[in-house]
């Protein structure tokens, strides 16, 4: 999809902070969070966003790796009680889930967005997954 902007993410148009990918799926800190650490799991391919519509073998598929980024978060970045998932797709009509750390003592806000510098960004994407590109 031309001006879909995931598509351009995982064609590397545009730049991400990547955590982790394989053939069918694309994990990156999300560039306008909504708390630190806040990662989106992405279908390689172009389907609706729309979780009622897309073959059960999919969403257990990502269900699956959700879990795995979901216990990095966990373990990886300090404060956090939990990793939340969600699933709503409004913004971006394109296949993807969303982790959100809960960190004690702070409420998520979905209308507050951070603003964070690239080093800021490249900073937890390091405390993810180490001095690697990213996790295999």
């Amino acid at each position: 999809m031309v001006d879909c902007i995931f598509c351009k993410l995982i064609s590397g148009e545009l730049p991400s902070y990547k955590i982790f990918e394989d053939d069918k799926y694309l994990v990156i800190l999300d560039r306008f969070p909504t708390v630190k650490g806040m990662t989106l799991v992405i279908s390689k391919n172009h389907l609706s966003s729309y979780f009622a519509e897309v073959e059960d073998e999919i969403l257990s598929e990502m269900m699956a790796l959700s879990k795995k980024i979901a216990k990095q978060l966990d373990s990886k970045l300090e404060g956090v009680l939990r990793t939340m998932l969600e699933v709503e797709g409004l913004d971006v009509d394109h296949l993807h889930f969303k982790l959100l750390p809960a960190y004690e003592n702070e409420k998520i806000d979905h209308l507050k967005r951070l603003e964070l510098s690239d080093d800021e960004m490249e900073e937890i994407r390091k405390e993810i997954v180490g001095e690697s590109r990213a996790l295999v």
